[in-house]
């Protein structure tokens, strides 16, 4: 239990370190700022930089990077401010990758952190946030807006595995970048910033002709009721029609939200990829 609060803790810490332009008055407004010693190691698209906090006052030192073969990527000179953190916003000559070990060394203090093996991918489609990483871990997602509204946690299973659904809470759009932050036992981060890119607009597939004129049955391959709504239009497409509890329900394309209730109550969050509906064609 404790490691948990600690990670939770640690997590929300963070935050404004890897968010917030970076600087070494960022973390002044982090309200449960670690006392220990922490690295926080951060990869890009196309950077991979690292800082820390907790460090002794002022002090300076060195902070090294190697491969898990043990052979030197890079080695920094860094100095902490008088809050004890250190910031290198430089660019390492090769991208983070599992296995990595970040070292640093300031003020006769050493920490070490291990890059896992943390993978991310976002379909902005469905909302839907899918990772991998060490089993049985916490993967803490937000995004890099301020005050962002989104604040979940992927709890991943014995096999690495794990996904979430954000929507309600949050609606992902192409183009914007949203943070993974892994953490060690000890406090120590990695952070992944995800760029989330444009999906295939949601489609149908078809399981009988849809004729120009009358009903043709079809699957939707995912995404929000909005979007659903946008894949019917292309379609040309007059209404949507689906079951609940065994009776029918209907979605007319272009009518008040209030005539829609039903079938948007039908589906509350994201539409599962393979859903059958009725198109009813003009």
């Amino acid at each position: 239990m404790r490691t948990r609060i600690l990670r939770l803790t640690t997590a929300m810490s963070l935050a404004l370190v890897a968010v917030v332009a970076i600087s070494a008055a960022a973390p002044a407004d982090t309200a449960e700022a670690q006392t220990a010693p922490y690295i926080l190691a951060r990869k890009g698209s196309d950077f991979s930089d690292f800082g820390g906090g907790g460090w002794p006052a002022n002090s300076s030192g060195t902070v090294t990077v190697t491969s898990n073969s043990g052979s030197v990527i890079a080695t920094q000179n860094v100095q902490a401010d008088a809050s004890g953190i250190f910031i290198w916003e430089g660019n390492l000559p090769q991208q983070y990758s599992a296995g990595m070990t970040v070292t640093a060394s300031l003020g006769g203090q050493t920490r070490s952190l291990v890059i896992p093996n943390v993978t991310v991918s976002v379909d902005a489609n469905t909302d839907i946030v899918t990772a991998t990483g060490p089993s049985l871990d916490l993967l803490f997602l937000r995004c890099s807006l301020t005050n962002c509204a989104l604040d979940q946690i992927i709890a991943l299973n014995a096999a690495g595995n794990g996904a979430i659904d954000v929507t309600p809470q949050y609606d992902i759009t192409a183009g914007e970048v949203l943070r993974i932050t892994w953490i060690d036992p000890d406090g120590d981060s990695y952070v992944i910033l995800h760029t989330v890119e444009q999906g295939a607009a949601p489609s149908f597939s078809s399981v009988t002709s849809v004729p120009a004129r009358g009903i043709g049955i079809v699957v939707f391959d995912g995404g929000t009721l909005d979007q659903l709504a946008a894949a019917a239009s292309a379609a040309g497409a007059r209404a949507i029609y689906t079951t609940a509890n065994g009776n029918w329900v209907g979605y007319t394309l272009g009518a008040p939200a209030f005539t829609n209730a039903g079938f948007a109550s039908r589906f509350p969050g994201a539409i599962p990829a393979g859903t059958p509906f009725l198109l009813v064609m003009p």
